[in-house]
């Protein structure tokens, strides 16, 4: 699930196999950044996607051309929906996305026809080639889950296998990777990628739950241990204030969003993710007078079509990480030598192009938010300092808004003020 085209079953690409990122200690006044292993920037990009919900035909996903707006707005190539039916509400709408670049991972929907949707599946893949990137299973199954006399997590996996001998037979669909169902606690799977749906509740930061949630499908001792995983839902929504409906968790702002799916995308990405899917591209539905819910303010896109912070930091940080090179996946990855420290604790996530180029994703995991009160916890200013071997010219951005915070220059250390908002520094 790591190229611009479909991935093969076998290939598995991730944080893990890139090349070591090597640095030295500081003294005790600082501490040394969180690294992640060096990856390709084509890798990195191809490993975020987002969640449509193409058959909503009374939200604003009924406007197939606010959706491919939506999708070119960000820069995003990969969706994930329910598995195409042309009984459906706008099904014409698959092929307009596929048409514009648009690749799918679908999964089954409640109550579909296996067969069928096979079919189906196929018949957009023959349409449009390389529109399928993947066939996953059920959507967060529930101990009622019923399929062949089974129920619950058994079903779930019996589903998957019957799943995979039937795509096996179609020559359009036998190649590609399948991704397992989701449950809300580890379950083995025959699917080539683990799967899970982390939301960080109340505003709190991505980090340890992704840790953890990989850790436990796909570490030492999970029931997948050793696959490759995916994310297919993470998100955040901007309903602020306590909710009223059981089961719903505090909101966030507009920008506060922003930061923590960022945060959330660099996360997984430094952990070895193969691709994690937002949730959602568009807020959809407006609320029902007096009946507000947090599933209409998960989008990227407003509910009037304008873009939120958060749509405009992945464009933004998809275009600093662009490698246009033909060679973007398959160079080699050497060691890069340089030291990241700061005042407070950091991560960082070094990136590199075809043509030798370095993007250092920087980012911290503060408390952000007080959901009691509802509101934004300030973060106080820290120094980050970078020191190269040799001179580069250097300069930083901030992600949310595109600033160039330093001039391009030349020289082999830098220090920054960083807030809660994530840096990229390019280093040439």
């Amino acid at each position: 699930m790591m190229s611009n085209t479909s991935v093969s079953r076998r290939t598995v690409v991730g944080a893990a196999m890139a090349a070591p990122f090597a640095f030295a200690t500081v003294g005790a006044a600082q501490s040394v950044a969180a690294m992640a292993r060096v990856m390709r920037c084509a890798d990195f990009l191809t490993s975020i996607g987002v969640n449509t919900h193409l058959r909503y035909a009374n939200s604003q996903y009924n406007d197939v051309s606010a959706v491919v707006h939506a999708m070119k707005y960000c820069g995003f190539r990969h969706a994930r929906d329910t598995a195409i039916s042309a009984s459906a509400p706008n099904s014409a709408h698959y092929g307009v996305l596929a048409a514009s670049g648009v690749k799918f991972c679908m999964f089954w929907g409640t109550g579909r026809g296996m067969a069928d949707a096979i079919q189906q599946i196929s018949a957009l893949e023959a349409a449009h080639p390389g529109a399928v990137d993947s066939l996953e299973g059920p959507n967060e199954i529930q101990p009622r889950f019923a399929y062949e006399g089974l129920l619950g997590v058994a079903a779930a996996q019996k589903f998957m296998s019957d799943m995979r001998s039937l795509a096996a037979g179609d020559p359009r669909l036998r190649d590609k990777p399948i991704v397992s169902f989701t449950s809300f606690a580890p379950a083995e799977s025959v699917a080539d990628f683990a799967n899970h749906h982390p939301y960080p509740k109340a505003g709190v930061q991505p980090g340890a739950l992704i840790r953890a949630r990989r850790d436990q499908w796909v570490g030492p001792g999970g029931p997948m241990s050793g696959k490759p995983m995916v994310f297919t839902e993470f998100g955040y929504h901007t309903f602020v204030g306590n909710p009223a409906r059981p089961g719903h968790w505090q909101g966030v702002d507009e920008e506060a969003q922003a930061i923590l799916l960022i945060n959330g995308w660099l996360d997984a990405a430094a952990n070895g993710v193969a691709r994690t899917y937002i949730y959602q591209l568009l807020d959809g539905a407006a609320d029902r007078e007096g009946a507000p819910t947090q599933e209409n303010h998960f989008g990227l896109f407003r509910y009037d079509g304008g873009p939120k912070p958060a749509a405009t930091a992945f464009k933004n940080l998809l275009t600093l990480a662009a490698d246009w090179s033909l060679r973007a996946h398959d160079f080699p990855l050497a060691p890069l030598s340089v030291r990241v420290s700061a005042d407070r604790p950091v991560n960082v996530l070094p990136l590199r192009d075809a043509a030798g180029r370095t993007l250092l994703l920087i980012w911290n995991e503060a408390p952000l938010w007080n959901a009691e009160a509802s509101a934004r916890r300030e973060t106080e200013p820290f120094n980050v300092s970078i020191a190269l071997p040799r001179e580069a010219v250097m300069a930083v951005w901030d992600i949310l808004d595109f600033k160039q915070l330093t001039d391009d220059f030349r020289g082999q250390s830098l220090s920054v003020s960083m807030t809660a908002r994530p840096l990229a520094v390019r280093l040439v």
